[in-house]
């Protein structure tokens, strides 16, 4: 009990509110600190769109890799290679329309999945491109 009381006479004696100089001294901290943490978390930002697009292209491969195997007819022969656009991969229903939205521009992903037989690995190579060339 008697720590309370001290408390309580201390919490009187002393004067009620903050001098200029004091909040002068919080603000210019809040400010370095606001300095230092807002371009961390804009590229913290960034880098997770980024890793949602890499995610939302590899979506695009394994959904091309299972339009090819339902048509394996249609694989390039040996030495060429074949696009695969991405709307073609939404009518055939192998993916849906909400799974190809770029997260870094909120738009709808364009572009091919080419596909090339490697002679170096002998096997089928898939890759998402802008343009198919």
């Amino acid at each position: 009990m008697p720590f309370f009381y001290v408390i309580i006479i201390i919490g009187d004696s002393m004067k009620r509110g903050f001098t200029l100089v004091e909040l002068l001294a919080v603000l210019i901290l809040l400010g370095v600190v606001s300095l230092i943490a807002i371009p961390s978390i804009g590229k913290i930002l960034n880098r997770s769109r980024e890793k949602a697009r890499e995610s939302t292209k590899n979506e695009l491969i394994k959904a091309a890799k299972n339009y090819y195997a339902d048509n394996i007819r249609e694989l390039p022969d040996d030495g060429s290679h074949k696009c695969l656009s991405v709307s073609e991969i939404e009518e055939s229903g192998y993916i849906s329309n909400d799974d190809i939205v770029d997260p870094t521009t909120e738009e709808k992903l364009t572009g091919y999945v080419k596909i090339y037989f490697d002679n170096t690995y002998n096997q089928y190579t898939y890759e998402y491109v802008k343009s198919c060339e």
